[in-house]
């Protein structure tokens, strides 16, 4: 977080902003995404990489062509790292060239362009290879990519269509000098990928993957409209406000993200397993679902199924199966599937507007868990040979009626904990 706020301060200054309101703009943009910036990769670290490409590109627009390189090899890197980070890359640059009219300009963005399409190509290979995978029909209906020309968000696109048109009236009536033009060009930007679904149909849900940059652009308004004082920048500015107080009051507010809740602590008890899990040897642990995504968080094993398992190249019968195993020890009417906000399809509700069409597939999933539950059920030690299973850690204060001789399986206690139990399969 050090490093971004720094870099922060760096990309706007070179936005034309001085160092005091420059700082002030990092300080803000800290304040209102301060939960967020506890996410190292997504979005705090890919964040960053595009801070840095950005800066790089104006840096060799303005001359600095080495700089400019750089700028355009990141753009083609994050490809391979993060969509809503490239997809930002790209858009900006690809306004740049659209506004740029000087030829020598011109010809140093089109030169950036080539080195980020040089670039992109492992990655663009690697993603055709796996769009040939057998299974990847199956795990883009999970990815929760929908199809509409409709805005995401009427709210943002309303805000961000005032916001623009001020900033747009500004650059019409000259009052943008120099670096200025790249400030109107991110902010933009912004609109652009907030409401790019209205042009390509495609709907990468959320816009909420942007929030790093659209909080940034309506900081950068606040800036503009501190230097500038004009009836348009005001009314962009007071849009750009409402936005930001909205981010600031969401479900992770500013106030919000202090609180103390008790199901903050749901899986506290389950912290003494962590110094007899890590003494074993990397190995296949079976637990249930929460309980496994708390063992891939804080240890080195492997899990059969956690909430985010949809995004692999699996089969939907596979997730399925993988989430049943989960279910072993419960009695079959100990279990509930309709519960799970994350059984098969995951994200695949999110492209889903019709609420038919939503209640026909969450019958078709729940009709799946049960068909592959109880053919679990009938061969409980073939599957878990299967997949190599070793290890049971077994939460038995959430799950107190969980019975493991249902596994089917010799099994031997390692070490029982306050609320939890570790078995190894003999």
């Amino acid at each position: 977080p050090m490093f971004l706020f720094i870099v922060l301060v760096l990309f706007l200054q070179a936005l034309g902003f001085s160092r005091t309101l420059a700082y002030a703009g990092a300080v803000l943009f800290s304040l209102l995404e301060l939960y967020n910036l506890n996410r190292p990769v997504h979005q705090r670290g890919s964040f960053l990489l595009l801070l840095v490409c950005l800066w790089a590109l104006i840096e060799g627009v303005e001359g600095r062509v080495l700089l400019g390189v750089l700028g355009g090899a990141l753009m083609g890197w994050l490809v391979g790292v993060y969509f809503w980070s490239f997809s930002a890359a790209w858009a900006f640059w690809l306004l740049l060239l659209l506004v740029s009219r000087a030829p020598p300009r011109l010809t140093r963005l089109l030169f950036f362009g080539c080195v980020g399409l040089l670039a992109v190509l492992p990655f663009l290979f690697e993603s055709l290879r796996a769009s040939q995978h057998p299974l990847y029909r199956q795990a883009f209906i999970r990815s929760g990519i929908g199809f509409s020309h409709i805005p995401e968000s009427w709210p943002w696109t309303v805000l961000f269509a005032l916001i623009v048109g001020g900033v747009l009236w500004m650059s019409w009536q000259r009052r943008l000098q120099g670096r200025e033009q790249y400030a109107a060009i991110l902010i933009v930007t912004a609109f652009v990928l907030l409401n790019q679904q209205v042009v390509h149909g495609v709907l990468f849900l959320f816009a909420s993957h942007y929030l790093f940059t659209l909080v940034l652009a309506a900081i950068v308004v606040l800036l503009l409209a501190w230097e500038k004082k004009t009836r348009p920048m005001v009314i962009a500015a007071g849009a750009a406000a409402i936005f930001l107080l909205g981010i600031a009051t969401d479900s992770r507010s500013l106030i919000g993200q202090w609180r103390i809740d008790a199901e903050d602590f749901e899986e506290q008890h389950l912290s003494g397993s962590l110094e007899v899990l890590d003494a074993l040897p990397r190995t296949v642990v079976l637990a249930d679902p929460l309980t496994s995504s708390f063992i891939a968080s804080f240890t080195g094993h492997d899990v059969l199924f956690t909430h985010y398992i949809q995004h692999e190249l699996l089969s939907h019968s596979e997730i399925a199966k993988r989430y049943c195993l989960t279910q072993l020890p419960l009695a079959p009417e100990d279990r509930k599937p309709e519960t799970e906000l994350t059984l098969v399809y995951g994200p695949a509700y999110d492209g889903i507007r019709d609420p038919i069409s939503r209640g026909v597939l969450r019958q078709a999933e729940f009709a799946l868990v049960t068909e592959t539950c109880a053919a679990v059920d009938a061969h409980p030690r073939a599957t878990l040979e299967r997949y190599g299973v070793t290890h049971i850690l077994w939460d038995e204060e959430r799950f107190p009626h969980g019975d493991l001789g249902r596994l089917g399986v010799p099994l031997e206690r390692i070490v029982s904990g306050q609320g939890w139990s570790l078995w190894r399969v003999r």
